[in-house]
């Protein structure tokens, strides 16, 4: 023994040079000769201090093999066998361990005693230890004892060698790559494309940190999706680069791992053929793998028989640290969840979590992004504006992460105004507005009603603001009736499309109540599909029991159904957090279901019990049901004058007085909501009074004009095969008398279009082709008509042909808007006069064609009324047409009579020969209106603009309400009102009226010869009609077929009137503001809005233009100053002519100055 003690003293003692040549040692490097060819590395040695190896240690080979032994070493010596090192330890800072580097097995070997034997910093640094190596041993000494080391090593099982990566370890890494971009992010081209990072040094210290661990080197990165935590990775690979790094990473690469190039879930063979090749190329090697969402890993290569997967060959390199992995993942429950079902994967990695950075760090992050944007489209953003794009981001998209999203709108913004630009054709640079920050973060958050740009509306070309203007008419296209669901939900999205919506609730939650079959679901498919919004029903009676509970709300852990993901609503809103959702029948939910909708109805916010939350706030939520239906039945029977309206829906018997209009039926019902403990407990103040709506039983026009709905869905698909199919209207009218239900509605209505038009269309064209007979046209008819050609195939219905269906004569002129027709004849004076302006002699005109309708009924061959209405433009005569059609409920057709001139125009309106321009065989526009609808409204604006050959097919219509056409088509009104209007002897009349108003200069305006003025309104309308005699152009159509007290002359607004249709516009805006904020008009102003917007000329034209100046816009604009929580505040909000004194609930706006 003291034969190998005095050799292990000679070698401790003898010249390294023997060992090897090391490179001379440099600045921050020093090279200490190791054993054989190897040379031990000090990084960075503290040369200046009392013990000048201290530093990180790595013993670096011949063949270029790396192994890093610890952090600080006191003392290195080398053995025949390898190298001793004195190294603080990693667990315990306070404490030295002896490793060995065992050469031949290239292992770390821990020489170090028991705990209670540990050797001591200070003990080490004071000279009371000391340590020799023999050529088979290591002795430790301590004072008086010593102990020998070499059998009783343990090896401590870490191969901390690291090989280069060769030539073929890439090729397999990159086969690994997404798309043909490089996945070496550490080539030097590729990091060059990564911008720089802001503010995260801290969390890419870490990473690196991790990395220089001896074992469980890996890191996971946790953080919300697009908060940046790809970006540390990329700000790794940058400081690998350009060697920003401690020099045991300067020469290591990053490749990104795409997980999807693994294999198949399911796959297992070819998943872990490729791991193994994967893990063949990076086990052992300087390399880091990126595995982005690596809570895809969970599950590649399980199968049904085998639930290992790819992650159990990871867990053995990743914990001895042979396997380096930089993983990231979101904190949502669903994904991080997965990698925690894999416990022993999971502990494998050290967790790096990311919070949002902090403003002032976000906006030099966005600076950064939009001086890149300028320099590359010349598009300029302001601070103001990237702060605007922060709060818009904040309020419209507070569910994605900062800094992704706004950096998405920033993106989106130069490239839609480079685009602009581009097509424009202009040059320069363009400052950001805040109309284009807003259009943008409409387009990134889809926000359809921030976008403002008819180019990026993804829903029809329309921006969501000129889509809400037109939302009554495109409506009225696919649904009839309810007219208060079409008003409310068209006053909620005004609210939307004006940004005064509160953004922490729903964009718009409803309640629909009434009887089956007649909307309520539909309204919501409807509006999805006008907005392109994805639509979800939930029949809410089939959530009863347990299960079907937890299948739609989700579940706890280790309870029936558990799902981490979430229920079906939880998963739906996460995949269409824009959509529209329906709960049908919510009254039949059980009540747990009904307690997990508060918060969604309260807040937008859903949370299922699986822990799951979800955003739904720029949705639309619809709830149905039949509350309240005996109540509704009792007062639809009454106005539509049913047997016995106090029998109920469910025959029982009312113990109160049916309502007498729709006002007091909606206070019953809504006090009877608020006193129902169960149902109602939950809907009261969280749907609001004016989003609770009452929906009424279809009468049997209605029920008609869904039919004709149903038949035009019909023509359509079967358009889209080679054979055109034409309906007569009659088959419409039939279908809607058989389809009409009191009880069920219209729901048969699709069944029996489908019955009378497809399939016996399809029946018809079977036989004949069974026949040896091809047609390529059919018309379905009620009656047996001549065929326009021998490839037209003429279709009765069997039920029709055989009798059992037939066209009931009688007129069906039924209810409309809940009273008879003959009692809104009576009401018609008096309800005018509150929507109409003036003209008494029109009202009184048209009152009496609408008393010989009520009396002596509708007569074919002959118009109730024709009139020929003279006069200046916006005084209401084609307004007054409009409104009588609505009072009535009777279809309306504006013809504009100046846009029929050239012969193509002619054509269309009223037809064409074969073998001509335009021809069709089902006639022209007029005919084809006629025919669908005989007991209706036409309107022929400024019939004098039209050409003589349009007048002249219109004689035999004024005459006996028949229109032949030139395609040989007929039509006869039956009943209806025929509505002419003109600017004749317009300068008779301007003088006349400005006489009468007192304008100075009356007869300036009169080009005709005209000795004196009239004085009177019966000597004006004598001149008129001695004008009209001697016209030689619209007299001589006009004269004999509109009598003398049919023809009126319209007059131009006073002052006064003015004023009064000020009135009525000031009305309706503010009906369209917060019908939580009551709203008042300082009669002063009103006196200055009518001041302004009276135009001689042009009548009441721009009064609602000032309307909308004085107060829509300005309001629009001071309550876009406030924030969420002084909006929820304000109760009252006065229009005056001069400041007032403002608070918290009550908002003074000087219109006069706001608007200036």
């Amino acid at each position: 023994m003291m034969k190998i003690f005095k050799k292990a003293i000679l070698m401790s003692t003898m010249s390294f040079a023997a060992y090897a040549n090391c490179p001379p040692s440099k600045e921050g490097v020093t090279f200490v000769p190791g054993f054989g060819k190897s040379c031990i590395v000090l990084k960075n040695p503290n040369v200046n201090g009392a013990h000048p190896l201290e530093g990180d240690t790595l013993l670096v080979s011949s063949d270029d093999k790396v192994a890093r032994i610890g952090k600080i070493s006191y003392k290195v010596l080398g053995t025949p066998k390898g190298v001793v090192f004195a190294v603080i330890s990693e667990d315990d800072g306070s404490q030295y361990e002896i490793n060995y580097w065992d050469a031949a097995t290239e292992k770390i070997k821990e020489c170090t005693p028991k705990a209670e034997d540990k050797i001591s910093v200070g003990a080490i640094r004071e000279g009371k230890v000391s340590i020799t190596v023999g050529a088979d041993m290591i002795r430790v000494t301590r004072g008086l004892q010593s102990k020998d080391y070499v059998e009783n090593c343990e090896n401590k099982g870490k191969n901390l060698v690291y090989l280069n990566l060769s030539k073929e370890d890439r090729n397999i890494l990159e086969e690994f790559r997404t798309g043909g971009a490089s996945n070496e992010w550490t080539n030097p081209e590729v990091a060059a494309t990564f911008p720089s990072i802001l503010g995260r040094d801290d969390e890419v210290n870490k990473v690196i940190s991790n990395l220089r661990l001896s074992a469980v080197r890996s890191s996971l990165i946790i953080g919300k999706a697009g908060i940046g935590k790809t970006a540390i990775v990329q700000a790794l690979a940058k400081k690998i680069v350009a060697g920003d790094v401690p020099d045991f990473l300067k020469d290591w690469s990053i490749y990104s791992i795409e997980i999807s190039k693994l294999g198949d879930e399911g796959l297992k063979g070819k998943a872990e053929g490729k791991a193994a090749r994967l893990l063949d190329a990076s086990v052992g090697k300087k390399v880091i793998l990126l595995f982005d969402e690596m809570h895809k890993l969970v599950g590649k290569g399980a199968t049904n028989e085998n639930a290992s997967d790819i992650t159990e060959t990871m867990k053995t390199p990743l914990a001895d640290g042979r396997l380096a992995i930089i993983g990231t993942t979101t904190d949502d429950k669903d994904e991080i969840g997965l990698l925690r079902l894999k416990p022993a994967f999971f502990q494998r990695f050290n967790q790096v979590f990311l919070k949002e950075l902090p403003d002032d760090l976000l906006m030099k992050v966005f600076r950064q992004e939009a001086n890149e944007m300028e320099k590359k489209y010349e598009i300029v953003f302001s601070d103001e504006t990237l702060r605007q794009i922060l709060s818009l981001t904040r309020r419209y998209a507070s569910d994605q992460a900062q800094p992704r999203v706004s950096l998405k709108v920033i993106n989106q913004v130069a490239s839609d105004l480079a685009l602009e630009r581009s097509n424009d054709k202009k040059h320069g640079k363009v400052n950001v507005s805040e109309e284009d920050a807003k259009n943008s973060v409409g387009q990134v958050a889809n926000i359809p009603s921030l976008i403002t740009k008819a180019a990026n509306s993804k829903c029809g070309g329309l921006p969501f603001r000129d889509k809400v203007k037109n939302f009554t008419p495109e409506m009225r296209k696919g649904y009839v009736g309810q007219e208060e669901a079409v008003t409310t939900v068209q006053q909620t999205l005004a609210t939307i499309a004006m940004g005064m919506n509160d953004p922490k609730r729903p964009g718009g939650v409803f309640l629909f109540l009434g009887p089956s079959g007649v909307g309520k679901t539909y309204f919501g498919e409807r509006l999805g599909e006008m907005f392109c919004m994805p639509v979800k029903i939930f029949g809410m009676s089939k959530y009863k029991d347990e299960s079907s509970i937890n299948a739609f709300a989700g579940s706890d852990k280790g309870y029936v159904g558990y799902n981490p993901a979430g229920g079906e609503l939880t998963q739906w809103i996460k995949e269409n957090p824009e959509s529209v959702l329906i709960f049908d029948e919510i009254d039949k939910a059980n009540p747990m279901v009904l307690e997990s909708l508060i918060q969604l109805l309260d807040d937008g916010v859903y949370t299922d019990k699986a822990g799951n939350e979800v955003k739904f706030r720029n949705g639309f939520i619809i709830m149905t049901s039949n509350f309240g239906m005996d109540l509704i039945e009792a007062y639809d029977k009454k106005v539509l004058g049913l047997k016995n309206p106090r029998e109920g829906a469910f025959s029982k018997p009312l113990p109160h007085a049916i309502p007498h209009n729709l006002e007091q039926l909606k206070n019953e019902i809504l006090n009877m909501l608020e006193g129902d403990g169960k149902f109602g407990s939950y809907m009261a103040g969280r749907v609001g009074r004016d989003n609770t709506i009452v929906f009424h039983h279809l009468n049997p026009a209605e029920t008609r004009q869904i039919a004709e709905l149903e038949v035009a869905k019909v023509v359509k698909q079967l358009g889209k095969s080679n054979i055109k199919v034409t309906v007569q209207p009659e088959i419409a009218t039939i279908i809607g008398q058989e389809a009409y239900d009191f009880k069920i509605g219209a729901r048969r209505a699709r069944e029996l279009a489908d019955k009378y038009v497809r399939q016996a269309s399809t029946s018809a064209l079977l036989k004949e082709m069974t026949a040896g007979k091809n047609f390529t046209d059919v018309i379905v008819s009620a009656n047996l008509v001549t065929p326009p050609n021998e490839k037209t195939l003429v279709v009765i219905p069997e039920d029709i042909r055989s009798g059992k269906l037939a066209l009931r004569q009688e007129e069906q002129r039924g209810v409309c808007n809940g009273s008879e027709f003959i009692d809104l004849v009576r009401e018609f004076p008096t309800a005018v006069k509150d929507r109409f302006i003036g003209q008494d002699n029109a009202v009184n005109v048209v009152y009496k064609a609408l008393t010989r309708m009520a009396a002596l009924g509708n007569k074919p061959g002959k118009a109730a009324g024709r009139f020929l209405f003279l006069g200046p433009s916006g005084v209401g005569k084609t307004y007054l047409a409009e409104l009588t059609a609505k009072m009535f409920c009777l279809p309306i057709k504006v013809y504009p009579m100046e846009m029929y001139q050239g012969e193509d125009a002619i054509n269309t309106f009223v037809g064409s020969a074969p073998g001509y321009i335009g021809y069709r065989e089902t006639g022209g526009s007029l005919t084809q209106w006629v025919k669908a609808n005989p007991n209706s409204v036409l309107v022929f604006d400024e019939i004098d603009k039209s050409n003589p050959i349009v007048l002249e097919a219109l004689m035999q219509f004024l005459d006996n309400g028949t229109i032949t056409d030139k395609a040989g088509q007929s039509a006869t009104m039956s009943g209806g009102l025929i509505f002419l209007t003109s600017n004749f002897a317009m300068e008779l009349i301007d003088a006349y009226d400005k006489q009468v108003l007192k304008i100075a200069d009356p007869r300036e305006v009169v080009k005709r010869e005209i000795r004196d003025l009239p004085q009177t309104e019966e000597g004006l309308q004598n001149t008129i009609f001695e004008f009209l005699s001697r016209d030689r152009r619209l007299g001589s159509y006009m004269q004999g077929r509109i009598g003398r007290n049919n023809i009126v002359v319209y007059h131009h607004f006073n002052p006064a009137e003015i004023k009064r249709v000020i009135q009525i516009e000031i009305k309706k805006a503010l009906a369209e503001l917060d019908s939580s904020i009551q709203s008042s008009v300082d009669p002063a102003l009103v006196d200055h809005i009518a001041k302004v917007g009276f135009d001689f000329a042009t009548g009441a034209r721009q009064a609602r233009d000032t309307v909308q100046k004085y107060i829509t816009d300005v309001a629009a604009e001071a309550l876009m100053i406030l924030n969420a929580k002084q909006r929820s505040q304000l109760k009252k909000i006065v229009f005056t002519v001069k400041d007032g004194p403002s608070n918290a609930e009550t908002l003074y706006i000087n219109s006069l100055k706001a608007a200036d």
